[in-house]
């Protein structure tokens, strides 16, 4: 997860991953309205482009490598108990 919020550094890459979000329909099985329709509710006609996104929320929030290592041990801890379960 770390790894991918680092190609939203790049504005071109954020800008595709947001049309393609923006161009989702709503999916009535889930219940939630679509992003362009949420978007539409708080006032955005059209998809707004944020800036590109430097550092992921975790990171900043977090000292040192510490979402890396948290990211890791979680996945660490979710490869286990999945392979628990398929043996």
């Amino acid at each position: 997860m770390v790894e991918m919020a680092g190609q939203l550094a790049d504005p071109i890459a954020l800008a595709d991953y947001m049309d393609k979000a923006w161009q989702l329909p709503s999916d009535d099985s889930t219940g939630h309205p679509s992003y362009a329709q949420r978007l539409s509710a708080v006032g955005y006609d059209e998809l707004p482009i944020p800036e590109p996104i430097s550092k992921a929320a975790l990171a900043a929030l977090l000292a040192g490598n510490a979402a890396d290592r948290y990211s890791a041990g979680l996945d660490t801890a979710w490869t286990n108990r999945i392979a628990n379960l398929l043996q």
